[in-house]
């Protein structure tokens, strides 16, 4: 018939895991902040964060209001 055996073999290594050294830690945080601030420029130079929606809409009233006050 279809019998398998298997067997696992665990090895128990409780030893220390290696240190990072700190300087790589501020370096990469350095970096991630930089690629950040990077991300942002770009999202604000293409125009990511302008509320074009808003402008139209209290341009909207601006104009109705100059037709209700004219009356």
């Amino acid at each position: 018939p279809d019998v398998f055996t298997v067997s696992s073999v665990f090895i128990n290594d409780m030893s220390k895991p290696a240190k990072v050294a700190l300087w790589i830690i501020i370096l990469s945080a350095i970096i991630g902040i930089l690629l950040l601030l990077l991300l942002i420029y770009g999202l604000i130079r293409a125009g990511f964060f302008k509320r074009s929606k808003k402008e139209e809409l209290e341009n909207l009233k601006a104009a109705v209001s100059v037709i209700f006050i004219s009356f």
